[in-house]
């Protein structure tokens, strides 16, 4: 099911159902933190995940109340790469879900750099969750279509036709040190080379 204006997809989250969202690199599955039927629905489209769900937020407004303590070299990462593909890892605030934190009791959060995702959390005034829209095993879907024709029942942002693709988000847990690279991604967190 396809949905054209914005004001309809962030009623749809309002009212607790999971939306296909653009990402800048492929299709992900929206929900709010906040509502228990969306969190569900997460949970059966994302089933047997063992590593938290990707969250994006507006601003640090918005990520505050979900983040647990804020490491230092976190705060660096943060100065330096948001709002960006980098998303660090931090310990989760009690009242995120489990099927969020996949049990670990840690969040994946970003704050993008991109104009439709700022719009549509900036009307949200939520942080969402924005985990690749797939089935288990699959590749993350570029294609609205596609999105579509695998998940027929789920209300799509009718936004764009395809995304770029392209590489995911780098996935950095910043509680370790030196920092761990969990996903590489959109941006090169790699040390470098010595010279020989």
């Amino acid at each position: 099911m396809l949905i054209n204006t914005l004001d309809e997809v962030v009623r749809l989250l309002d009212q607790g159902r999971v939306v296909g969202i653009p990402t800048e690199s492929s299709f992900a599955f929206a929900a709010r933190l906040d509502r228990a039927e969306a969190i569900r629905e997460l949970a059966t489209l994302k089933p047997g995940r063992r590593t938290p769900i990707g969250i994006i937020a507006a601003d640090m407004a918005q990520l505050k109340p979900i983040l647990g303590e804020i490491p230092n070299r976190a705060k660096t990462l943060m100065r330096k790469y948001w709002p960006g593909p980098l998303t660090i890892v931090f310990d989760a605030a009690p009242s995120v879900p489990d099927v969020v934190t996949a049990g670990t009791a840690s969040v994946a959060a970003r704050i993008p750099d991109d104009s439709l995702l700022q719009s549509l959390l900036a009307l949200a005034g939520s942080p969402l969750t924005a985990t690749s829209a797939n089935k288990p095993g699959q590749p993350p879907i570029e294609q609205i279509q596609q999105l579509n024709l695998t998940f027929p029942e789920l209300a799509v942002w009718n936004a764009v036709k395809s995304t770029p693709g392209g590489p995911p988000s780098t996935v950095v847990d910043p509680r370790f040190d030196p920092p761990r690279i969990l996903r590489a991604g959109a941006i090169d967190l790699s040390p470098p080379k010595r010279k020989r």
